[in-house]
């Protein structure tokens, strides 16, 4: 496997973008999540320091990233060649703990070029809420926001599973509805850290209080022997950061790959993935 261009290819030599690796999710990957998540709760109590100030340099980091996003909006986007969208609705969904406002840079960025945010609504105004209807909500959003045109989705953290569990559930509606899906920080076969995994399972005690199940029950339900395959013609980009203080991804698993500097708690609004998302937007 090596990288070109920022794009990762296959050591088969094959290029994802060739269609030819359309496999997003191993199989193994979904029920490694509750033993990960698990395994937080024996780190070892003299890390839990370290932990604790890495999480806090990637929170602190998109802190300055977020400033600098507001900045960079109204000086240098007019003067990019940033291809340009055609009114297509983009619908956007945070990660843990996120909101709406942590996209604002991004998506006044997608209006200036063409295209039209929206961002995800939370039935039961928890943004950490089951991932069953946090995909069901994102289905929702874009099947309400049809304008003869097919959306495009941008996910972010946990996000990216209310994406990955609408495309496992429901591929056909998936390809009716999306034409394109960016996965910024895909929170699988990765190590967590511990602080992060530790609030997700806090988030889970709420989602087991209210509705009488959590995301592992649902994960424990699914058929996961084929993985979770993107459907054909819907195009696909992940994007990732190589080094951050929440997860530490195994580089390169995932098809189409592309590595920017940053945060992940910034990858919603850092302009470098903006650009990439707007070439991709473009080509598909």
């Amino acid at each position: 496997m090596k990288e070109l261009g920022g794009a990762v290819i296959q050591s088969n030599g094959q290029s994802p973008e060739t269609g030819q690796n359309r496999v997003l999710v191993k199989p193994e990957s979904f029920p490694e999540i509750r033993t990960k998540v698990q395994q937080s709760f024996r780190t070892n109590p003299f890390e839990l320091p370290f932990h604790i100030a890495s999480y806090a340099t990637d929170v602190i980091g998109a802190g300055f990233e977020f400033s600098g996003a507001w900045w960079i909006n109204p000086r240098f986007l007019p003067e990019k060649e940033i291809p340009r969208g055609n009114g297509e609705s983009v619908m956007m969904e945070t990660g843990l703990l996120g909101s709406e406002w942590l996209f604002r840079p991004m998506g006044s960025w997608l209006s200036q070029i063409g295209y039209q945010p929206v961002y995800a609504r939370h039935p039961y105004g928890f943004n950490w809420e089951l991932i069953s209807k946090r995909s069901e909500a994102l289905l929702q959003i874009s099947e309400q926001q049809k304008n003869g045109k097919k959306a495009k989705w941008i996910v972010w953290s946990k996000g990216t599973l209310a994406a990955i569990l609408a495309i496992k559930q429901h591929p056909d509606k998936v390809a009716e509805l999306v034409d394109h899906i960016a996965f910024l920080g895909i929170p699988l076969e990765c190590e967590i850290n511990p602080v992060v995994s530790q609030v997700y399972i806090i988030t889970q005690g709420v989602n087991k209080a209210l509705f009488g199940e959590d995301d592992f029950d649902l994960l424990d339900r699914l058929d996961l022997a084929d993985g979770v395959e993107i459907p054909e013609g819907v195009g696909f980009t992940v994007i990732d950061t190589k080094h951050n203080g929440v997860s530490t991804f195994q580089n390169g698993n995932y098809p189409q790959t592309r590595f920017v500097n940053g945060t992940h708690s910034g990858l919603g609004f850092n302009f470098s993935a903006f650009e990439i998302i707007a070439q991709r937007f473009a080509a598909k």
